[in-house]
C-alpha cells in the first residue's frame, strides 16, 4: 500500500515506515514533522522521549503531535499507555485540544 501511494504521489509527498527512534533522514529533512494518533500505542514513556528527540532532530522548524486521550475509561486505560501533560510540558509544548464526547484529541505544538 505505501509502495502505491508513493507511485501515485510522486514527488508530491511520500510516506515511509521506519523505526521513529532512529530514522534514516539527515538533520533538519523537514520544516515540519507531525505524528497523528500513535503516541498511545507506544510500549513506555521512555520510548516516547526517544521519537520526540528524534522528531526534533528531523525537523527545522517544529514539531505537532496530535494524541488521543480518554483519561475516564479503565479500558482505554489498560489497553493505551496514558501520557500527562507533565509528560509533554518537559519539552515546552503548547497545548490544545479537542473535545469528542468524553474521548479528546490534544494537539501539543513545539516551534523552534
Amino acid at each position: 500500500m505505501i509502495k502505491m501511494f508513493n507511485k501515485i504521489n510522486k514527488d508530491k509527498i511520500g510516506i515511509v515506515c521506519e523505526d521513529t527512534t532512529n530514522i534514516f533522514f539527515p538533520d533538519n529533512s523537514f520544516d515540519y514533522v507531525i505524528s497523528h494518533s500513535v503516541f498511545h500505542y507506544f510500549p513506555n514513556l521512555e520510548y516516547s522521549d526517544k521519537v520526540i528527540k528524534e522528531m526534533m532532530r528531523i525537523a527545522k522548524k517544529g514539531i505537532g503531535i496530535y494524541y488521543v486521550r480518554n483519561e475516564d475509561s479503565k479500558t482505554f486505560q489498560k489497553q493505551h499507555l496514558i501520557h500527562t501533560d507533565e509528560f509533554f510540558n518537559k519539552y515546552n509544548f503548547t497545548k490544545s485540544f479537542m473535545d469528542m464526547d468524553k474521548d479528546y484529541i490534544c494537539h501539543y505544538s513545539l516551534i523552534f
